[in-house]
């Protein structure tokens, strides 16, 4: 009778642990999902504000996107807005962090960006244009 109730409990436990394992991979599942669509949702954002001119704007929102989904692209998308923007020292450091997600991506951006800050120090940020 012990050894029915023992195997009673254990099964019990293994059931409760494959319930609870099932529901954190669906929760992890819905979390994913959600990201994915804030991302998109920032990243269209980012798209609209871009087209429009709003440089910062846009950056900001594929930075956003990049914080909810962690995609390389996102990073490259606001260095382009930041050098865009005139900003080439950000939109410098955004391509360096886009090629540490991705060593796999093209160079040329991030070297046309830094060439740009050697042959004009002032395009050094909005602040150092002055």
């Amino acid at each position: 009778m012990v050894r029915s109730s023992a195997s009673a409990f254990l099964l019990t436990i293994v059931l409760a642990l494959g319930v609870a394992g099932q529901a954190t991979v669906a929760h992890a599942q819905t979390s994913s999902r959600r990201a994915l669509e804030l991302a998109r949702g920032h990243m269209e954002e980012g798209q609209a504000l871009y087209s429009t001119g709003r440089y910062v704007e846009a950056a900001e929102e594929f930075l956003a996107a990049y914080q909810a989904r962690e995609f390389s692209a996102f990073l490259f998308n606001a260095a382009l807005c930041y050098e865009r923007f005139g900003d080439v020292s950000r939109a410098a450091d955004l391509y360096q962090r886009y090629l540490d997600r991705d060593p796999n991506a093209s160079r040329q951006r991030f070297q046309e960006a830094v060439r740009g800050v050697d042959d004009d120090p002032s395009r050094l940020g909005v602040e150092g244009a002055a």
